[in-house]
């Protein structure tokens, strides 16, 4: 890490909420995009990390100075507990490719009445009198607010409604797979499941839709409000909004198997202070008791966007990654893929994965427009077939034309993409997490970051990018062709990538995670 310099400026408590405005200092360094600044607050035998959001960014005469601000309100910094002890507060910073380290700082002003400091940590006195504050007037003629306003009485009406749930027994047998992105089991779920399915013993339940809507199905509400009462582990596979909707019993254990693997685009509470991220009394998330995650190194990013205690994180391996390491089963995905596409056997397999643009489910996209399938095909003398895989959540197509159909095929709708990267030669993709799982089978990847800039202000990514990802930056479709021409992909990125985010590849997640939930079961010998 370099040198640099952290100053608070000014931190003081007013009605309930610290605030603070901090300045950072640090040589410019070209690659790099704006330093990040986190909060990480102690007490109440848990720790919650926050970013410090930056306000302003400057480079004069070779540094770099960074101005990040933020109100946090401290009611609900443990999640709806308030405070019964004093916290303790230190900082983060991490710039360009540098992790993230302990900050040293001076202070200007602060508030002698509410904070101590000692060295490089201050202490908030428990004493403060805390506010449910939940909207600033600023937010009030926010389209977003008035949403929430509106679904409160509704949501009130089915709190009372659940309380006939609530008396229900929960059986320390029963294990609930829920999903609202697939119709039947599938991803990280169907593996663990599958480790499970031959104990007798287990009550195994299921709640499934792919439908953005079905969250708002009353057959599914009703489903969904039993088998939370009354599971003794419930196991999701994305963020799914129900659970916001009524209290989680101590006894109910929650599991988070995320769908993507390492750690990429910022995500939940990493967000605060962006516009489509969380507020921070937002119930998204907070109530995992655990989330799977790949690796050690990863988990305090877990642990800032799902707004979760360090020790509710278990860094097991992610489930559906052990197909990577399974042989027999690389060989049956392999030859089931050429017993369909028979013509692709002599081709070499470029495959198309980015991400989409948008905000989520509702107003997920890709512009088609950028990526022209026949060009590159033509343009390579036909040495690579296209497999086209857009993200599930986008509704568009890209129009293939009939003469080279049997070479470019799109599989948006159809087959699991870690299927397809057995037969995948090189990956060009974005910012899509799918580059994890392509890290573990070492294949060559191409980065075609058309508006890098544009995401990283709207998104932006919990390392800097041009540093972080394992293969080559290209900005235009000739830039790619080109890359492919020179076998210009930087490939000799992966193997430190893939070592970086997997602890443990060795095919046995799944077995790390069915163990844990077996471990929380009453299920006898």
């Amino acid at each position: 890490m370099q040198n640099y310099q952290l100053t608070i400026e000014n931190i003081f408590v007013n009605k309930g909420k610290l605030n603070i405005r901090v300045t950072a200092r640090l040589k410019h360094n070209i690659n790099a995009t704006v330093p990040k600044i986190r909060l990480l607050f102690c007490g109440q035998g848990q720790t919650r990390r926050l970013p410090l959001p930056i306000s302003e960014c400057t480079v004069e005469n070779g540094i770099c100075t960074a101005v990040g601000e933020y109100s946090y309100n401290l009611y609900y910094l443990f999640y709806d507990q308030g405070l019964t002890e004093p916290v303790h507060l230190s900082f983060d910073i991490a710039y360009g490719a540098d992790e993230y380290i302990k900050a040293d700082f001076t202070v200007n002003e602060y508030d002698r009445r509410c904070l101590k400091i000692d060295g490089n940590e201050i202490t908030v006195d428990n004493k403060i009198k805390l506010y449910k504050q939940h909207f600033e007037p600023k937010d009030l003629l926010k389209r977003s607010t008035y949403t929430i306003t509106a679904k409160r009485p509704f949501v009130a009406l089915l709190n009372i409604y659940y309380k006939k749930y609530w008396k229900m027994p929960v059986k320390m047998n029963r294990v609930t797979f829920i999903s609202g992105r697939r119709n039947e089991l599938g991803g990280n779920e169907k593996f663990v499941y599958d480790r499970l399915k031959d104990n007798p013993n287990i009550d195994f339940q299921f709640l499934m839709f792919s439908s953005a809507k079905g969250h708002y199905n009353f057959e599914n509400i009703k489903r969904f409000f039993e088998l939370y009462a009354t599971s003794r582990v419930v196991i999701v596979d994305d963020y799914f909004r129900m659970l916001n909707i009524v209290p989680k019993k101590k006894e109910v254990k929650l599991f988070q198997l995320w769908h993507a693997c390492g750690a990429f685009k910022t995500f939940g509470f990493t967000r605060l202070g962006k516009d489509g991220g969380p507020r921070q009394w937002a119930k998204n998330h907070r109530m995992y008791d655990y989330a799977v995650v790949s690796s050690k190194n990863i988990a305090k990013h877990y642990a800032e966007g799902f707004g979760l205690p360090d020790s509710c994180i278990l860094p097991s391996g992610v489930p559906r990654t052990d197909i990577f390491c399974n042989s027999e089963y690389k060989a049956n995905a392999k030859a089931d893929f050429y017993s369909r596409y028979p013509k692709l056997k002599d081709k070499k397999i470029l495959l198309f994965a980015p991400t989409f643009r948008g905000m989520g489910q509702m107003s997920a996209f890709y512009p088609t427009k950028m990526f022209n399938p026949k060009q590159i095909y033509d343009k390579l003398g036909g040495e690579y077939a296209i497999i086209i895989k857009l993200h599930p959540f986008c509704r568009e197509k890209i129009e293939i034309d009939d003469d080279c159909k049997d070479f470019i095929i799109d599989l948006s709708n159809a087959d699991e993409l870690n299927d397809l990267l057995f037969v995948t030669d090189l990956l060009v993709t974005d910012y899509s997490s799918v580059i994890f799982e392509a890290s573990l089978l070492d294949i060559p990847m191409l980065f075609y970051a058309y508006d890098l800039d544009e995401y990283i202000a709207d998104r932006d990514f919990y390392y800097d990018f041009k540093d972080f990802v394992p293969g080559k930056i290209v900005k235009t479709q000739d830039e790619l062709i080109e890359a492919v021409k020179a076998n210009d992909l930087e490939a000799e990125k992966i193997d430190s990538f893939k070592h970086t985010f997997f602890d443990d590849i060795d095919g046995r997640s799944s077995e790390r995670v069915a163990d844990k939930i077996l471990s929380l079961l009453d299920i006898g010998e």
